[in-house]
């Protein structure tokens, strides 16, 4: 008898059956509650570039091909690239048969642009850039395949060829966009409000 006792008291497999056995054994575990940050507002979709095949007038191109030139020659401070391609552009200015009040003005811009101040031959560049934006007339067998870009900093357009915008104005990558001076404008307002009032 005191052999059966003796087994049914130590044959429950281990541990002497108090409360603080079986809390351990059958304790719930609490959940970890998963904290999710609050949904931000959608970023406008940036500014795509627009393509401009230049130009209508083919006596345009050659002028157009050394204003291009001229734009890298100022993003690197290169002065021999600028000095030879002020001089190729003014030089095709002349050939250009009517050119209009627009290229007048450019053509007296030109005169005052030299490298030997690269500040102030960069905003002239961007004055120039200002008078072309929307007078060049697009063709579809053109050579030249543009687009306007605008920097905030220098506060002027310019023109280029590929697909990433590269300023002539020395300034970085977070100061310019493709588009007009309105349309930057007005995507970075847009911004600036979803910005400002982020979805609860």
């Amino acid at each position: 008898m005191h052999v059966l006792w003796a087994l049914i008291l130590t044959g429950c497999g281990g541990g002497d059956g108090s409360a603080e056995d079986v809390g351990e054994k059958d304790a719930p575990v609490a959940a970890v509650e998963e904290v999710t940050p609050p949904e931000q507002a959608p970023m406008p979709e940036p500014l795509m570039r627009k393509a401009l095949m230049c130009c209508a007038d083919l006596a345009m191109e050659p002028v157009m091909a050394a204003y291009l030139s001229l734009g890298k020659s100022l993003a690197t401070g290169d002065s021999p690239g600028i000095e030879g391609s002020l001089a190729d552009m003014k030089r095709g200015l002349e050939r250009v048969a009517d050119p209009g009040e627009h290229l007048v003005k450019v053509a007296a811009h030109l005169k005052q642009l030299s490298s030997t101040d690269l500040a102030v031959a960069r905003d002239l560049y961007g004055k120039v850039s200002d008078l072309l934006i929307g007078k060049l007339e697009p063709s579809a067998s053109g050579e030249l395949d543009l687009a306007v870009a605008y920097s905030r900093e220098a506060d002027h357009h310019w023109l280029q060829e590929g697909v990433e915008p590269r300023s002539p104005y020395g300034d970085g990558i977070h100061s310019y966009s493709w588009g007009t001076r309105e349309e930057v404008q007005a995507a970075d307002s847009d911004r600036e409000k979803e910005l400002a009032n982020p979805v609860p």
